[in-house]
């Protein structure tokens, strides 16, 4: 969300699952935060739909169609995401020239779609160490093992080319 704001989109829609899943809540309120750093109202405009290409595809058909195009769309996955992708097409809607279009989950297919796709990529690999190390933990501590632990693991933002980034293509870790 920060990012799109950054490069000058004065909206930024986020699509998220329509399923009540706590990550969709922990969404939501990192997108009004970075509204509301932003100056704007932490309101924002929240969409929902299935997780799914389909998904994606009929709620940015709805949206192109009510007349009330956001400069900008954040999904919530990659699946929704190539949905936006062909419902833009299919409304001749250029991504980013129209719309910019951004995702919260990079996958091997966001890097050739055209533009690609800027995404989160998830630290899938640190994740797995260290809930290896807190297995190992818990294993060597016996019953006085460690208790309930909060790692966050920061995602890196992969800038490709549909969030409307002139500059040339970076990554930015953070």
């Amino acid at each position: 969300t920060a990012h799109l704001l950054k490069l000058g989109h004065p909206e930024a829609a986020l699509l998220l699952d329509r399923a009540p899943l706590a990550e969709m809540e922990a969404i939501a309120s990192g997108y009004r935060q970075a509204r509301q750093e932003a100056g704007l109202s932490p309101e924002g405009r929240i969409l929902r739909a299935e997780n799914s290409v389909q998904g994606g595809y009929l709620a940015a058909q709805q949206l192109f169609q009510s007349g009330s195009r956001p400069p900008a769309l954040i999904t919530a996955s990659d699946e929704q995401a190539f949905g936006v992708t062909k419902a833009a097409a299919d409304e001749q809607i250029s991504i980013p020239r129209d719309m910019a279009l951004a995702c919260l989950q990079d996958s091997q297919v966001c890097s050739i779609l055209m533009p690609p796709l800027t995404a989160l990529e998830r630290p899938a690999y640190r994740l797995g160490l260290m809930a290896a190390r807190m297995l190992f933990d818990c294993i060597e501590g016996g019953e006085d093992g460690a208790g309930p632990q909060e790692i966050i693991l920061q995602p890196t933002l992969k800038i490709r080319g549909s969030c409307g980034n002139t500059s040339p293509i970076y990554e930015l870790f953070g």
